[in-house]
């Protein structure tokens, strides 16, 4: 089997908060004891959200910034279901 290249998660990010940063360096943590040096978070974007819950209050531009801010790698309108094609990308 072939070492994953990143550690992959995903989350609409609205109102940035410390549960957020929590998920993050626990990704961190993971992605070190798997023997992985990077971490890439996807930002889900407001159309997407808006067909399972309201529309975020702030623009997905907002909230990928303040997720990069935590020291991670970003990716934006990321999909609600992870295919092979999409990590193969990334």
């Amino acid at each position: 089997m072939t070492k994953p290249k990143c550690l992959y998660v995903d989350m609409v990010a609205d109102l940035t908060h410390d549960g957020h940063a929590r998920i993050i360096d626990h990704s961190r943590e993971l992605a070190s004891s798997l023997g992985i040096n990077r971490v890439l978070v996807g930002i889900h974007s407001c159309d997407t959200v808006q067909t399972y819950k309201r529309r975020p209050v702030q623009s997905m531009k907002r909230r990928i910034s303040n997720i990069e801010a935590l020291g991670v790698e970003v990716v934006a309108s990321a999909p609600l279901i992870v295919t092979a094609d999409y990590c193969s990308l990334h």
